[in-house]
């Protein structure tokens, strides 16, 4: 679970800031209640945000509309992270990612000590922010797939496809 492990890794919790965004209250009751009965006892150290319902309302839980909601309320967390004006920068991250050395260059167990990747992380995004580089987004083309009834997308057919 990615906020148990953030909050094992000293130097991920210390690089960064969690923002978990839920589309209702009840979500979020639910989630804390869940919280509760998987990891009894551990401490909120994460800013949970509850979106507001856009104009139209909430699209339907299918097809398209999962996307629009899951983007909606991406970019809702975002303006709630900047309207807290704390952070520097904001990441938008699902919640599948892994804190631990998965993607460190060397595998070596040291991702999470404090002169480990995660400690580097802010020099990071400033160093690819000095030359300007930005990936949109980098995302597995085996870890999801996505049924559209009629045909599948892997997750990162999927992102392509809508960028």
């Amino acid at each position: 679970m990615f906020l148990d492990e953030w909050m094992r890794c000293p130097a991920a919790f210390k690089a960064l800031g969690v923002y978990v965004v839920f589309q209702h209250k009840e979500d979020l009751a639910l989630f804390r209640e869940a919280m509760e009965c998987i990891r009894p006892n551990t401490p909120e150290l994460w800013t949970p945000v509850v979106s507001k319902t856009p104009k139209e309302g909430w699209w339907h839980a299918k097809g398209l509309g999962n996307q629009y909601t899951a983007a909606y309320k991406k970019w809702y967390g975002v303006a709630a992270m900047m309207d807290f004006a704390v952070e520097e920068y904001g990441l938008m991250l699902d919640a599948e990612i892994s804190l631990y050395d998965f993607h460190a260059k060397a595998k070596t167990g040291t991702a999470c000590r404090s002169e480990g990747e995660w400690s580097r992380l802010l020099e990071r995004i400033q160093a690819m922010e000095a030359k300007q580089l930005w990936p949109a987004a980098r995302v597995s083309p085996t870890l999801a797939e996505y049924n559209f009834g009629t045909f599948k997308k892997s997750g990162k057919d999927y992102d392509q496809h809508l960028l």
